[in-house]
């Protein structure tokens, strides 16, 4: 029992293909055109556009040692859209042909256009068509053909999706390569170049007997070339293109001729600059009209001074086209944060630059017990500068033989003694000719008392 279903998905499939080294593969394969053309491998070159082309998805290697495990038991595969605009010049697209009998099957008006297994249906967005992608399930080398399974082709995106799985015993690998659906390719007269048609990795895949993924998938693509013969047949109608047709590998390149920094209009070649030089202007080319547009930045845009520092954030655009600075807010810690007797945390000043926030100078600071030295703030430090030469210090007494002291200039307090020498008066009675001594006085001799008599002891004593 064949059952097919063509739009309706109806494979209950579950998850994720692993990108492993290549085992198991499906092919998508060209076999034919309604034109002058001849295929090498998986390329098919059409002498001339203008022609319906017709692909096999083929299966193949899901036990590439052949030693019955794994068997196959379901497979999808989905193919790659986007390659029908590779080209250099044009769209492939599914080829379009309207039916009258909607979901009848067989069709013979769509097994006339395409081959056994198109059949006809109301396809959303595109009409009452013959189907473009099909399974012919009656092929003697259909993946399933020696069991029952459900089969389907999902036409409801532009990347069709096939794919079936069993309903009787699961389908051991022989070795031979199986076919697996159909494709069907309208090419336009104005197509040039190569196609490359891929199918999705990612949405293909092959499970054994207990729905398990088989690992090892590889997927190989077709390519549809319509080769140029001169650089004629390579314009683009765009006069910002030089184009230039390769005969031998049967390509066209259409290079831009006008370099990177200038938007070219398609139609007269003209260029203009693309950049205004504003940082804060979204300067766009439209390449289809090659005018250009310089609509302001989103607000908070980089623009300028990207440095940033601690009083200052990484310039902006302000959304109107301005590139703004963004000072941090005067009064910010900023810098060196210690603080001392003259010194307090340095603080941003709200045009971007972090100022030391000294004490005023000359405010009074701790005393370093040197009479000798002012004890003042300077630019931030407690200093100690030398007070002025014969400023008093120490002691300030005075006597015969010792002035005041006083300090020398430099911070130094010396003593300020009479010279040595200098006579003096101890007060005392009994002793005369004293000096000064390194500040005292001091010295002298004993005062002669004799009295000239042999018979009295003469001793001089101090009274009060």
């Amino acid at each position: 029992m064949k059952t097919s279903k063509v739009v309706v998905w109806g494979i209950c499939v579950a998850g994720i293909l692993a990108n492993h080294a290549a085992a198991q593969r499906f092919s998508l394969v060209p076999v034919s055109a309604d034109g002058s053309h001849s295929i090498a491998g998986n390329t098919i070159t059409l002498d001339t556009a203008g022609q319906r082309v017709f692909f096999e998805v083929r299966a193949s290697d899901w036990d590439p040692d052949l030693d019955g495990v794994p068997v196959l038991k379901l497979w999808q595969t989905r193919i790659d859209a986007s390659g029908y605009t590779s080209g250099t010049a044009g769209t492939l697209g599914p080829a379009i042909v309207p039916c009258t009998t909607p979901e009848s099957f067989p069709n013979a008006e769509c097994v006339a256009a395409f081959g056994t297994g198109a059949t006809c249906l109301d396809i959303p967005d595109v009409g009452v068509v013959c189907t473009p992608g099909f399974i012919d399930f009656s092929r003697a080398d259909y993946i399933f053909a020696s069991t029952a399974d459900i089969f389907g082709v999902d036409l409801s995106l532009p990347d069709y999706r096939y794919g079936s799985t069993v309903l009787g015993p699961p389908v051991a690998d022989d070795g031979t390569e199986k076919y697996a659906g159909t494709l069907v390719l309208d090419v336009p007269v104005d197509a040039i170049g190569r196609f490359t048609i891929n199918l999705i990795l990612a949405d293909s895949e092959m499970r054994d007997a207990n729905t398990v993924l088989i690992p090892g998938l590889s997927v190989f693509g077709a390519r549809v070339v319509i080769p140029c013969f001169a650089n004629e047949d390579c314009d683009d109608g765009n006069a910002c293109t030089t184009d230039i047709c390769d005969s031998r590998r049967n390509t066209c390149s259409n290079n831009n001729n006008f370099p990177s920094t200038q938007c070219c209009d398609p139609s007269s070649g003209i260029t203009v600059t693309i950049s205004d030089g504003n940082a804060c202007t979204d300067d766009v080319c439209d390449a289809s009209t090659g005018q250009v547009s310089h609509d302001p930045s989103a607000a908070g845009s980089t623009c300028g001074n990207q440095a940033g520092t601690e009083c200052d954030d990484p310039d902006s655009c302000d959304g109107a086209g301005n590139c703004q600075p963004n000072p941090v807010a005067a009064g910010t810690d900023c810098g060196d944060l210690s603080s001392s007797d003259c010194d307090r945390s340095d603080i941003c000043d709200g045009a971007g630059n972090c100022d030391p926030n000294h004490e005023p100078d000359n405010l009074a600071c701790p005393d370093d017990g040197n009479f000798c030295t002012d004890d003042k703030c300077s630019n931030g430090v407690c200093g100690h500068p030398a007070r002025q030469a014969g400023t008093f210090c120490g002691d300030t007494s005075t006597t015969q033989c010792d002035n005041p002291d006083s300090c020398d200039g430099a911070g130094i307090c010396l003593v300020n003694h009479v010279t040595n020498g200098v006579p003096c008066n101890d007060t005392l009675f009994c002793n005369e000719d004293e000096a000064c001594l390194d500040g005292v006085c001091a010295g002298g001799s004993p005062l002669d008392c004799d009295d000239g008599l042999a018979c009295t002891t003469d001793t001089c004593v101090e009274t009060e």
